[in-house]
């Protein structure tokens, strides 16, 4: 992605927050918040702040932020923007609010990957309504779209309306917007809000009005945006409960070994090397469609359903330790994932006594995962370790009435999910090596890239 770049719009003078940027928010400007994420989402040579104030700028010079100088009479941000990406080689431009200090970096991702399919329209995040109340506030954009998800319009009014009283199905925009310079250069010419524009004070307006195509893109409902002086407690809220879990309970492949490609592989091998290339095939579809289950259920499916076989403990067995001599090569060369030491040190700061409670619950063999954690240097953070050939539901139903409330699970699957449901835990969802690609049609809430999205 080295042909996009983030510019992070940050007004010193705001009508109604003043001096918003610097806030401070747990320890750190908002805007550092922000270009945080932006960070993880993509280099940090590619991530600029947009700025008027040389209080700002001051700032995030001492910090080593980009900044790009503009003046302080735009119309809009989105002005702004055009004054900033005017100054760099970039062919495309992300805009991505600077208000917003929870943003999501999967969200970010999603609308650039948005744009890359279709660079000729602006593209910008959307999400669902959750409550009646924001649906009736003008401080919320709501968002009509066609089929496609096309803008058709959008309002501080509440729409989609009826003659009857109701709070339906609605969506939102996240201000995080992908187009290219050209289409900006577009925007910023006009010269003057557009009559729509002006009416709603929505900038996304003006590009309906000029002709240029908009799609929303759906992204999850994790966002909060700083309006006002009372929202620092509805971000703080959030970012205290993440740190206020007294117990961590880590799933090992996709969490915090870059390894699910390696498992399906091994899983590949053998089923090739037993039943032939059309089962392997299937067997690795089934596997990943049944992320976090151990290996002794699998490969009893493979030999049972995709082979077509009569039961035989022995042959599963036989299975099962092929897979795991193989997964045992494979699994030392796995990296770790990204941000996997600074996120477990940091919760072991953030309480003195967190040591206790970060544990390991896998659907790898509990020997396995032992030593590939020893060999990476992770063990030490753990209290313990728990894997197969007990099954994640065996595990918490031991664990639960002992570790300390409140608990959360961080998997990479839809059998995570659904294990953290059944055993009263919180769950937060890494996407970012996951072998469950249609996770967008179920999980909203607690999406993250990136380990060091928890610090």
């Amino acid at each position: 992605m080295n042909d996009y770049v983030i510019i992070i719009p940050a007004r010193y003078a705001s009508t109604r927050f003043p001096g918003k940027p610097l806030v401070n928010i747990n320890g750190k400007p908002l805007i550092r918040h922000v270009w945080d994420k932006c960070c993880i989402a993509l280099p940090s040579e590619q991530v600029y702040v947009a700025t008027e104030s040389d209080t700002i700028a001051g700032y995030c010079k001492s910090v080593g932020i980009q900044v790009l100088m503009t003046d302080d009479t735009c119309l809009t941000g989105t002005d702004r923007l055009w004054q900033a990406a005017k100054q760099i080689k970039a062919e495309n431009i992300v805009d991505v609010q600077g208000d917003e200090p929870l943003v999501s970096v999967v969200d970010i991702l999603d609308v650039i990957e948005s744009h890359r399919h279709n660079p000729y329209r602006v593209h910008c995040g959307m999400c669902l309504i959750e409550n009646e109340e924001d649906f009736l506030s003008p401080s919320v954009p709501k968002i009509v779209t066609g089929k496609r998800n096309e803008l058709l319009y959008m309002s501080r009014a509440p729409i989609p309306s009826s003659k009857i009283p109701c709070f339906p199905e609605s969506y939102r925009q996240v201000c995080i917007w992908a187009m290219t310079k050209d289409l900006l250069k577009q925007f910023a010419t006009a010269g003057k809000k557009t009559p729509l524009e002006q009416q709603e004070d929505l900038e996304l307006l003006r590009f309906l009005e000029l002709g240029c195509g908009v799609d929303m893109v759906p992204v999850t409902t994790s966002s909060i945006a700083v309006d006002h002086p009372s929202d620092i407690d509805k971000v703080v809220e959030q970012i205290d409960k993440r740190k206020g879990y007294k117990t961590w309970i880590f799933d090992c492949d996709g969490v915090l070994l870059d390894s699910n490609q390696a498992k399906s592989d091994a899983m590949w091998m053998t089923a090739n090397s037993h039943f032939g290339k059309e089962e392997a095939d299937k067997f690795v579809a089934y596997n990943q469609a049944s992320g976090g289950i151990n290996r002794f259920t699998k490969m009893k499916h493979l030999h049972e359903v995709i082979a077509g076989l009569s039961p035989d403990q022995d042959k599963v067995n036989e299975l099962v330790a092929e897979y795991g001599d193989i997964c045992n090569r494979l699994l030392l060369q796995c990296p770790l994932t990204p941000g996997v030491a600074e996120c477990l040190s940091s919760i072991h700061a953030q309480h003195a006594h967190a040591y206790a409670h970060k544990l390991v619950v896998s659907g790898g063999l509990t020997e396995e995962v032992h030593e590939v954690l020893r060999y990476k240097g992770l063990d030490k953070y753990f209290w313990d370790i728990y894997g197969s050939p007990a099954t994640k539901d065996e595990i918490l139903e031991g664990l639960v009435q002992n570790v300390q409330k409140p608990c959360v699970l961080v998997g990479d699957s839809l059998y995570d999910m659904q294990v953290a449901q059944r055993w009263g835990l919180d769950f937060i969802f890494m996407a970012r090596f996951s072998e469950f690609f249609s996770w967008r049609k179920t999980i909203r809430k607690n999406v993250i890239w990136d380990l060091r999205e928890l610090i």
